[in-house]
């Protein structure tokens, strides 16, 4: 039983991880004027509660490529690239959940 939960949890976390660097990609490739790009790549007036850091979305994509935005950022204008970047931190993240 405890099997099938894990397995699931795991699947769960390669859709959410693949979902989410597919929408960064998507992103990514939009024109420079529409807002979600905007408010994704752009800076939030105002200020924060003092609290620990948050943890902001582009941090998972890069912790999963380990690469940094702007690389990722060229990488994802080439959809078969990307595509390829895509599975290969997949591949990473998986074998990484796996051994814990």
């Amino acid at each position: 039983m405890r099997q099938c939960k894990v397995y699931k949890q795991i699947i769960f976390l390669e859709i959410f991880t693949e979902r989410k660097l597919n929408l960064f990609g998507h992103i990514r490739r939009m024109d420079d004027h529409r807002l979600v790009k905007n408010m994704m790549f752009g800076m939030v007036d105002g200020t924060s509660l003092r609290e620990r850091p948050s943890r902001k979305w582009l941090d998972d994509v890069k912790d999963w490529c380990n690469l940094d935005i702007h690389t990722l950022s060229r990488m994802a204008q080439d959809r078969l690239l990307w595509r390829h970047v895509v599975k290969s931190a997949l591949d990473i993240t998986l074998h990484y959940i796996e051994i814990i």
